[in-house]
């Protein structure tokens, strides 16, 4: 009994007008679309905020491709200058190249692991946002039914 009681409690219901108003087919519909609507506000500001991340979350990653695009073009440069005048300057200024290469890649990487991560959390805003605008057309539907009946 007491696990009918947990699973309907995961339900929202919406809070109906004191016991002294008449609840009417009409009042419990405003009152469920009130609760679509809220939830469609909800998803739509969501899916903005997950928009918004993403984007700056693609930027960072372009910015880190440009980096390592640098770092790999410096690199080349130093190991030709190496090659030409093979010292310890720039042996070292080469091996220091590989290690800017190294942390651009890095960086690269987990730039890349936050736009996924971002686009995932956008896709699943949008799933949300479906979900709300199904419901809505859903309540209308109802709404048109209960409607045509009562006339």
């Amino acid at each position: 009994m007491s696990s009918e009681r947990d699973q309907t409690e995961d339900i929202p219901t919406p809070a109906f007008e004191p016991a002294d108003h008449v609840i009417t087919p009409q009042t419990v519909i405003l009152q469920y679309l009130a609760l679509a609507l809220q939830k469609m506000a909800s998803a739509t500001e969501e899916f903005r905020g997950k928009t918004s991340m993403t984007v700056s979350a693609t930027a960072a990653a372009g910015v880190a491709l440009q980096e390592l695009r640098l770092a790999e073009a410096a690199l080349t440069e130093k190991k030709a200058s190496y090659r030409a005048h093979p010292d310890i300057a720039t042996r070292e200024a080469w091996l220091a190249a590989r290690g800017r290469v190294r942390q651009a890649h890095d960086a690269l990487g987990t730039a890349v692991m936050a736009e996924v991560r971002a686009k995932d959390e956008l896709d699943k805003a949008i799933r949300d946002w479906k979900l709300a605008q199904s419901l809505l057309i859903s309540l209308g539907d109802i709404i048109d039914v209960v409607n045509e009946r009562l006339t």
